[in-house]
């Protein structure tokens, strides 16, 4: 599996699986060491900070920098920008990058009737709509040319590089982590697609880091179909629903009953999170009514032919994983729908 494949799998969409540097396995106290310098959620104006020496419009003036980020990242929809240090993890990938600035927006689209009685299948409401990575980057583009103006070296990632993600929208004080492995942002719950743009320069970051609002809470642990939540922030990425649907292989009979008509993603330890109980969908992009939607009807899936896979399907959210993984899922769905085995997949 090639590295982008390998990613593209919705973790920066907060699936609940491991990042790739296994964060979700961290003990909590491994998140302490942050820089007391800096908080950069949109919602809170910035403390004042020593200047700094940039090239560029804002030379001398990172704050003002900082500050346009946060303006330009409400103009553009994002709900969250942060700034985190640029990990070891990071800079396993970049040597050369200093800091992180993370963003999030809400992904959550809004619910639709189904217009007949056909057999469908369920899709998780971070691919219903138009692709996340496609609008998040394009918003981050934006904000790498604010440092780019600076005279600074930028990376772009959306979810299709090895960076510990979540961790990193911790650190960057926008995000606190879940027992089912997600992050939460303000306003948006877990229904959030995370990104990032990499840099040279050495910005302030988080003075504070959120701490972890699960409590005694276990909904999420109890809910889970596979018991794929081992423990609080261990997610066993082989039993994870969500996993299992965008993987290629063999599924096995035991996972194929619990898959029910899901063929790509599950969200059931986010529906039952009591703090995405009063969360509403806010971004107009992932409002427009585009394939797959929440409930595609299974048999034209199951039928797909290459060219109409080629035509309709392979630039949407889901068509990465390609024809064959989708017309499996929709076979096994079918099966689960109709109770019978599922139907034998000609090529």
């Amino acid at each position: 599996m090639g590295l982008t494949e390998a990613r593209r799998d919705g973790f920066g969409a907060n699936k609940p699986h491991i990042d790739a540097q296994g964060y979700c396995g961290q003990p909590a106290d491994s998140l302490i060491a942050v820089p007391n310098r800096w908080n950069c959620r949109l919602s809170q104006r910035p403390q004042v900070v020593a200047a700094v020496s940039t090239a560029g419009r804002f030379s001398g003036r990172i704050e003002l920098m900082i500050e346009h980020l946060r303006q330009l990242g409400r103009e553009l929809g994002l709900d969250a920008v942060g700034i985190a240090p640029a990990t070891e993890e990071v800079r396993r990938v970049y040597p050369w990058a200093r800091s992180v600035v993370c963003a999030a927006i809400s992904y959550l689209p809004p619910e639709r009737p189904v217009s007949n009685n056909a057999p469908r299948g369920w899709v998780a409401r971070f691919a219903r709509s138009v692709d996340y990575h496609v609008v998040l980057r394009a918003k981050l583009d934006k904000l790498a040319n604010v440092l780019a103006s600076a005279g600074a070296r930028t990376e772009i990632c959306v979810d299709t590089n090895p960076l510990p993600e979540r961790k990193l929208a911790v650190l960057a004080g926008i995000a606190w982590r879940g027992w089912n492995g997600c992050v939460f942002v303000e306003g948006c719950g877990s229904w959030v697609a995370l990104g990032e743009v990499v840099t040279d320069l050495d910005l302030p970051a988080a003075s504070v880091v959120e701490a972890d609002r699960c409590g005694d809470c276990r909904d999420c642990i109890e809910a889970c179909p596979t018991g794929a939540i081992t423990a609080p922030y261990i997610v066993d990425r082989s039993r994870c629903l969500s996993h299992i649907t965008q993987a290629g292989g063999v599924i096995s009979d035991g996972m194929k009953a619990k898959l029910g008509d899901r063929i790509y993603g599950c969200d059931t330890c986010q529906e039952v999170c009591p703090q995405n109980g009063e969360v509403v969908p806010t971004t107009p992009e992932f409002a427009e009514d585009v394939f797959p939607g929440a409930n595609p009807e299974l048999m034209p899936l199951i039928e797909l032919s290459k060219a109409e896979f080629d035509d309709r399907v392979r630039h949407s959210s889901i068509g990465w994983i390609g024809r064959n993984r989708i017309r499996r899922n929709a076979a096994i769905a079918l099966g689960n729908v109709k109770r019978q085995p599922a139907p034998l997949l000609s090529s």
